[in-house]
């Protein structure tokens, strides 16, 4: 049967039990239609794989592998996966997922950067769920191996921070695979978005997803990529294997500057961006984890100089203290966020400015002063007067001495938060 036969129509049926409605897009191996499933009449992503295709055995496996990897990994922020199977009619691997409604990242960068970059509290969001994905992904020992912000999706309205959703495990590796079933000795992947080792015949591990996690976020902040080779539309492929595998790397901050969008990439994430494209795999970092663990550690550096005011996510909130808390007796003692002093139970710390300190110690002072020259003056006229203003001046040197002592504030540590589930569905791409 011809591509073109193959493309479904509204009101078909699917695997007895999925009735198109529309078509939402196309790719290279499939398409993906909106379409009811008839028994619980809930809204779901169909996607099917281009009929010339079919008899290809690995586009075959890989088509069927997208569904069970993205199976296998509990995240929220993974593309959920429903069903798969062959339909009988047609003879064509369907697989059934979540419906999404949304854009993807590559889709926003076009529409909001503008051929600059996301504000750098939007990039952090979607690098820190990205990071979130891929170490429920690398802890099952799977390597997605295709990230690009074209697979990346993002769920949610625009008043929002938006939900990213991971798609496309069509070409995941599942790392306890025989060196055999890796195809190792086949360049998988896109281009721009590849480690060097995926052109090469060494092992795959986390690392190859890392790698893809730095460029995405020079993108991210400078709506550019970061290798010469890429113009606009255009690629030198042999530019691009120059700087791949030969000619020494600079900063992410030297290259934006190279590039004339010096400002949109913050020094501050050089390191990072560094251990993220090491040529070595063993010399970046390890997994998802450890990635998303330095990343919010290096964006807190960039985002609370911006006043960023945010609240620690679950993974970084700080230990509690060793050190005993010390209060009144009987008074039971809570501590504050960030690793603050501990205050009395029910009593919440005011926010108060910094040199609020300051003046309270220079008015017991002043008061302390008035009360002496007021005194002085009413007596100064008697015999006992002078004795009175000894007095005076004796208790309000006692006042300034008795004035309690406040030490210099520090400000806390701000942690970059995790953001907030979204509630909304998005458009599937395929």
């Amino acid at each position: 049967m011809s591509a073109p036969a193959q493309q479904l129509a509204a009101g078909d049926l699917v695997a007895e039990r999925y009735r198109v409605e529309r078509k939402l897009s196309q790719g290279g191996m499939g398409a993906v239609y909106v379409a009811l499933h008839e028994g619980t009449g809930r809204r779901v992503a169909l996607k099917v794989m281009h009929s010339h295709y079919v008899a290809d055995a690995r586009i075959r496996e890989r088509f069927i592998q997208e569904a069970k990897l993205g199976a296998m990994i509990a995240s929220p922020h993974i593309v959920e996966v429903f069903d798969a199977g062959i339909d009988v009619e047609r003879g064509i691997p369907y697989l059934v997922m979540e419906l999404l409604e949304g854009e993807t990242v590559a889709a926003r960068l076009a529409r909001v950067g503008r051929g600059r970059g996301l504000a750098p509290s939007e990039a952090y969001a979607i690098l820190g769920q990205l990071c979130d994905a891929l170490a429920a992904a690398h802890a099952r020992g799977i390597v997605h191996r295709d990230l690009k912000p074209e697979n990346l999706f993002l769920v949610g309205a625009e008043s929002a921070p938006p939900r990213v959703k991971v798609l496309d495990f069509g070409i995941a590796k599942m790392l306890a695979q025989p060196r055999s079933a890796q195809n190792v000795t086949t360049a998988i992947g896109t281009p721009l978005w590849m480690a060097p080792e995926q052109n090469a015949t060494a092992e795959l591990t986390p690392a190859a997803d890392v790698w893809a996690v730095g460029l995405i976020a020079f993108r991210l902040l400078t709506g550019r990529y970061y290798w010469r080779g890429a113009r606009g539309h255009e690629l030198d492929m042999a530019m691009l294997y120059d700087e791949l595998v030969r000619v020494e790397l600079p900063p992410a901050s030297v290259r934006a500057r190279e590039l004339g969008v010096g400002g949109d990439f913050p020094a501050a994430l050089d390191g990072w961006f560094q251990m993220c494209v090491a040529r070595d795999p063993a010399l970046r970092f390890a997994d998802g984890a450890s990635l998303g663990a330095a990343l919010r550690t290096s964006f807190a550096a960039v985002l609370e100089p911006m006043g960023a005011r945010t609240v620690p996510s679950r993974s970084t909130v700080p230990p509690a203290p060793t050190q005993p808390l010390q209060g009144t007796p009987g008074v039971p003692m809570v501590r504050t966020q960030f690793g603050a002093p501990a205050v009395p139970a029910g009593i919440a710390p005011a926010a108060r400015p910094r040199w609020w300190m300051a003046e309270e110690q220079a008015a017991v002072v002043l008061l302390a002063l008035a009360l002496a020259a007021l005194l002085q003056s009413s007596q100064g006229s008697s015999d006992a007067g002078g004795a009175a203003t000894s007095r005076s001046v004796v208790d309000a040197a006692v006042v300034v001495a008795a004035a309690p002592a406040f030490p210099a504030l520090t400000m806390p540590d701000v942690a970059v938060p995790d953001l907030a589930p979204d509630a909304g569905k998005t458009l599937n791409a395929p």
